[in-house]
């Protein structure tokens, strides 16, 4: 009986005796804990298992864009030839050295080029319910953050691109959350001066990923000091010690970025954003759908939730909603004073964590019928819009894949291909290599995207690049390639068309081979 009432005790709080304690008891209470542990925990799980079964659903079959193309062209030089051939270009390199060393253990495959996104949208997720816990969301804000940014359309598309976004994304939540854990240490303690150490290194990796980054943290020194009106004396000191750290890790490449930004004013090729396309890019971002009944009414679910949150967090979610909305107006901003098109949807992805853990942080503080409704409205549209993209990623390989093929079987040597452009050189390259295609040589017209820009020369080889059809010939054949299906070029003088074919493939692509042959 005695043993029973020290049991009884333990179990609703009271003090237990010190001597002779009986095991069952203590093992029998520990359920409860260890299930609330684990729980979250699994869920969690859940969050991140869901966001890899979309984002590799149907991995390989959509056609390698022209940007994947050239990440996994950059990717296979060496790491001093990748830097000097970004600079040429207009992004941080950060990303091609990564996936230069993923591919050396995964290989050169479709599914090894994208995994490495699939793997850093995935990671992005963990963050991110740590970052909306480190905010006090609790438990259950922190799983509708993991949640929303492992199935929202957005990070699932940039989730399976071979480009820096799902690494932006991830840097994104890692320097808010080291941010925030630096901000509620005492300003003068050891560990405060760390975490500022460790923002400060985050932050320079999160610019070598994507120049968008500047918008983003920028957003996040705006929310931090609205977030420590009591420690701002601190935050200021802190936020000097990271920007020095920040500053002397990015300086190597800053004369490449003000060449960079150079480039872009002068030739950049962006085109400009109507207002149409303003509106539908802001549903798509915080919705999932480009427009409709259903995403007006997420959009005003969204702002219900964010005025109470902002009434009852205060702190917490001034500090997310500025970092979902000041890199819009920086980036519209910027655009309109530069009188230079900066601004593209994608580049939206990273003020999306913040509207993720914004979410977060409004679910407990929400009333449980808003809550209910609100979550509701968004979780529906979100869905729908996974639910839309992922039907329209093919179910067949692209047409370029069947014209790397055939050149396969069909190559002679001396044949030599010409293709529109880098961009096109770079998707036909890369086929040829999955097919076994061999040493057949490729050959680029300049190829001109808007503007008068030509894109993408820096990822290819000397004398890849020619001028004229003619200027590639090297024996009796020639084989002209081209993803405008019409019309056919005519043969160059002195050459006769010998085959002329039109593939088809995944996603209505549609591929031109043509084939010349010298003299009659």
């Amino acid at each position: 009986m005695a043993s029973l009432s020290r049991a009884a005790a333990r179990g609703f709080g009271g003090a237990a005796p010190k001597s002779r304690e009986p095991p069952r008891p203590e093992r029998r209470d520990s359920l409860p804990a260890r299930a609330a542990r684990l729980c979250p925990l699994a869920a969690l799980v859940c969050a991140v298992a869901a966001g890899a079964a979309v984002r590799l659903w149907r991995l390989t079959l959509p056609g390698l864009t022209s940007d994947e193309a050239f990440s996994w062209r950059l990717a296979g030089y060496p790491a001093r030839e990748i830097v000097r051939r970004t600079a040429e270009d207009v992004h941080s390199p950060l990303f091609y050295l990564l996936l230069k060393a993923w591919l050396a253990v995964t290989g050169g495959s479709p599914v090894a080029l994208r995994a490495l996104s699939v793997l850093l949208g995935l990671l992005a997720v963990a963050v991110v319910y740590l970052l909306v816990r480190e905010a006090g969301g609790g438990t259950g804000g922190a799983l509708a953050g993991a949640f929303l940014i492992a199935l929202h359309p957005l990070h699932v598309q940039q989730g399976r691109n071979a480009r820096m976004y799902a690494l932006g994304v991830l840097l994104a939540a890692l320097t808010s959350l080291l941010l925030l854990r630096a901000l509620r240490e005492p300003p003068d303690a050891a560990r405060a001066w760390r975490g500022w150490l460790a923002y400060g290194v985050a932050a320079a990796l999160f610019v070598y990923a994507h120049y968008y980054a500047l918008f983003t943290l920028a957003a996040q020194a705006v929310g931090a000091l609205a977030l420590a009106r009591a420690r701002r004396a601190g935050a200021v000191r802190g936020f000097a010690l990271s920007a020095a750290v920040a500053l002397a890790l990015f300086a190597p490449w800053l004369p490449s970025f003000l060449a960079q930004a150079r480039r872009v004013q002068e030739e950049y090729w962006i085109p400009p954003v109507t207002g149409e396309a303003l509106v539908a890019a802001l549903l798509r971002w915080a919705t999932g759908l480009p427009g409709g009944a259903l995403a007006w009414l997420a959009l005003f679910a969204w702002a219900a939730a964010v005025v109470w949150a902002a009434l009852r967090t205060k702190g917490a979610a001034i500090f997310f909603l500025a970092q979902a909305i000041v890199p819009w107006l920086l980036a519209l901003a910027l655009s309109a004073l530069g009188n230079r098109p900066l601004f593209l949807e994608r580049f939206t992805v990273f003020a999306h964590v913040g509207l993720c853990a914004l979410a977060g942080v409004a679910w407990p503080a929400l009333p449980r019928v808003l809550r209910l409704g609100a979550g509701g409205v968004i979780g529906a549209a979100t869905l729908l819009g996974l639910a839309a993209f992922l039907r329209e990623l093919p179910d067949e390989p692209p047409a370029v894949a069947q014209v790397a093929r055939y050149l396969r079987r069909q190559q002679q040597p001396g044949d030599v291909v010409v293709v529109d452009s880098p961009r096109a050189l770079n998707k036909l390259l890369f086929y040829g290599q999955q097919e076994g295609l061999g040493e057949l040589s490729l050959r680029a017209l300049p190829g001109v995207a808007g503007g008068g820009h030509y894109t993408h020369h820096a990822s290819l080889q000397p004398g890849e690049a020619i001028e004229q059809v003619e200027h590639a010939a090297q024996g009796p054949r020639l084989w002209r390639a081209s993803e405008r299906p019409h019309p056919v070029p005519p043969p160059p003088p002195g050459w006769t068309m010998g085959f002329a074919r039109v593939f088809e493939g995944g996603e209505g692509s549609r591929y031109l081979l043509v084939r010349y042959d010298r003299g009659g």
